[in-house]
């Protein structure tokens, strides 16, 4: 038995992190700006019409484009039903069990799990709000309520329910028979099997449609225009009634729930393509914005257009204008999309420590089994990488069991023989026993590289990865901060897949990493730099900072075909026009050349006293900028 629960979103708010629950933006046709994977504004849709047919935009999107589940159901975004039958709280007025928050608890308590709810569909055709006795609210039937109910015009329901009475007369007494009572359905809330869905949508949308033609909402204000919305309630009423007097179906009632407080987590995603995807997840700041640029362009110049390319921007701060430079790249082909994901909602990223050239922004992938649980693969790429083949290859590798691939850290290796101390905060342990002690990895050589990924979701989240790191994230200082974590984490359990996936750039133009190498490991890493299939510009020493870096020509060749290249060009052209700039840039240059080559003489790499120099430097910069 499969199940499909669509909970609608007016705005940015909580999703339940459950599977077999789908979020879905409502009215996206309206509004440039997306905050669900799933909108009602695809396909077959009414999205557009939203302002007067509320959440039936979704409703309706999900009967043309979405019967793929034995059971459909809608919920709102703060408005549940509870499966946990046995549950024991009192309501509100309105019938309401409240909850502050939707967190570990509310799903518990509430049953929100595929166990209950499949226990609770179990035969039964339809699983609905239960019934709230309109008396609550000053009314002495359904009719009368909606006669009293602010902006609210009687005429405009008496025009529906003519229209039943003309276009479905078998349904006349259940008519009376719900207008007369004082118990209704409200909130249209419910979970129907997929057969008793579509014959519900046909008559629902047959009678609104109708009722659209007849209605002038000219002179209504927003509230009034949705008039809609609110005469559905009423119709879901009357379809049950006349269901429930037929004994067609059995119909379970379920205690209806709210949650005051809905802006507390993050957007939980979903696949944008149902065939052939590829979930691709990157993560990087304003700052960096034409760097994922650049490498967005490398992975379309690389794609099979066989194949779809779902990329997902986990980011805290990109402006409006560099969105849609993003947005721009992919905007004419169809097998491409690109959402953004707001991370600001994690609190725990303002109290991370970061050094060197690292942002907090690097944390984020320890999130993605968590956010990303309705995949079962996703591949990671950092932002300062170029592809030069086309990643859907690791969508198909073998993981041999384990809950990640990736790329054998060989710039770990030649620390760890050379010795190297980790810096101050770790205590400035030897790189073999801090990966080893301070790890903890059984295996040091098994250290991997987390600029590339292949994530298998379930495993992940069956080791509880995204738990175990957030506890180690506060509890400790780290050398390589978030890649640490994960490979104390992951503890060895990694497929160590081949060098030209993840090759990287040098960061030295003498390659003095790599001469230290052991002989295995050096040539493995010089045969991926004659056919690199991704390039990883780890380090400081950035291509667009530096054009004389390994594989420089490479990122240049992609940044060319961007938005951000004549934006590049005329900044440029505002330093030519002062010579004085250029002259004091080449004695700089000059300078900082002759300065590298002292202090790597007088302050060897991997010395206690070039560490602790090196700390004092950082804050000597923090505190100029």
């Amino acid at each position: 038995m499969s199940f499909a629960i669509y909970t609608t979103h007016y705005s940015e708010s909580d999703y339940i992190p459950v599977s077999g629950f789908y979020p879905i933006q409502v009215g996206k046709a309206l509004t440039e700006k997306q905050f669900c994977a799933i909108t009602d504004a695809t396909g077959d849709n009414i999205s557009v019409k939203n302002p007067e047919y509320c959440e039936l935009t979704a409703q309706y999107w999900v009967w043309k484009n979405k019967l793929k589940h034995d059971y459909i159901g809608f919920m709102h975004y703060r408005r549940h039903v509870c499966f946990n039958e046995s549950i024991n709280r009192k309501k509100n007025d309105w019938g309401l069990i409240e909850f502050d928050k939707i967190d570990s608890n509310y799903i518990k308590e509430c049953g929100l799990d595929q166990k209950t709810i499949s226990d609770a569909l179990n035969g039964f055709d339809i699983l609905v709000a239960e019934e709230w006795d309109v008396s609550n609210a000053g009314a002495t039937s359904n009719y009368d309520l909606y006669l009293k109910t602010d902006f609210l015009h009687i005429s405009d329901y008496d025009k529906a329910i003519r229209i039943i009475n003309e276009s479905y007369p078998e349904f006349n007494e259940a008519v009376k028979k719900y207008n007369n009572s004082n118990k209704g359905f409200y909130t249209n809330i419910f979970i129907m099997r997929k057969e008793v869905y579509e014959k519900y949508s046909e008559w629902l949308f047959d009678i609104l449609s109708k009722l659209e033609n007849q209605l002038d909402l000219s002179t209504y204000s927003q509230v009034e225009k949705r008039v809609i919305g609110h005469i559905a309630e009423r119709l879901f009423g009357i379809y049950l009634t006349k269901v429930k007097n037929d004994g067609d179906f059995k119909i379970k009632q379920l205690k209806r729930t709210i949650v005051n407080n809905t802006n507390c987590y993050v957007n939980y995603p979903e696949p944008s393509f149902s065939v052939n995807n590829t979930p691709i997840i990157l993560n990087f700041n304003d700052k960096y914005s034409h760097v994922g640029g650049v490498l967005i362009q490398s992975l379309i110049e690389c794609s099979n257009s066989d194949m779809n390319y779902d990329i997902f921007i986990l980011e805290n701060s990109i402006s409006e204008k560099n969105k849609v430079k993003l947005v721009k790249l992919v905007k004419s082909l169809t097998n491409f999309k690109i959402s953004f994901l707001d991370m600001n909602k994690f609190d725990v990223f303002s109290k991370l420590h970061t050094h060197a050239h690292f942002s907090k922004e690097t944390y984020y992938r320890l999130y993605i089994p968590k956010l990303f649980f309705n995949f079962e693969r996703v591949i990671y790429i950092d932002a300062d990488m170029i592809v030069q083949r086309d990643v859907h290859e690791l969508m198909n590798i073998d993981l041999e069991q384990q809950p990640i691939a990736a790329v054998q850290c060989y710039v770990m290796q030649m620390m760890i023989q050379d010795r190297v101390l980790s810096h101050i905060e770790s205590g400035c342990k030897p790189a073999d026993l801090y990966v080893k002690n301070y790890l903890g990895l059984d295996d040091p050589s098994r250290y991997f590289q987390a600029g590339l990924l292949v994530m298998d979701i379930p495993q992940l989240n069956k080791i509880d990865f995204t738990n175990k790191s957030e506890s180690l994230l506060t509890d400790n200082y780290y050398w390589f901060l978030d890649q640490d974590i994960m490979n104390a984490v992951i503890n060895g359990r990694v497929k160590l897949i081949e060098f030209n996936w993840n090759t990287l750039h040098g960061n030295s133009t003498d390659n003095q990493l790599v001469k230290k190498l052991p002989y295995e490991l050096r040539s493995s890493y010089l045969a991926a730099c004659i056919n690199p299939y991704i390039v990883h510009y780890a380090g400081d020493r950035k291509p667009w900072l530096d054009r004389h870096v390994m594989f420089a020509d490479l990122w240049w060749g992609f940044f060319s075909r961007t938005p951000w290249f004549i934006d590049d060009l005329l900044s440029r052209f505002e330093k030519l026009e002062n010579s004085n700039y250029l002259y004091s840039k080449s004695i700089f240059i000059k300078l900082r050349n002759k300065l590298i080559f002292i202090v790597n003489k007088s302050l060897p790499i991997g010395t206690k006293r070039r560490i602790v120099s090196l700390k004092f430097y950082r804050r000597f910069r923090a505190y100029l900028s």
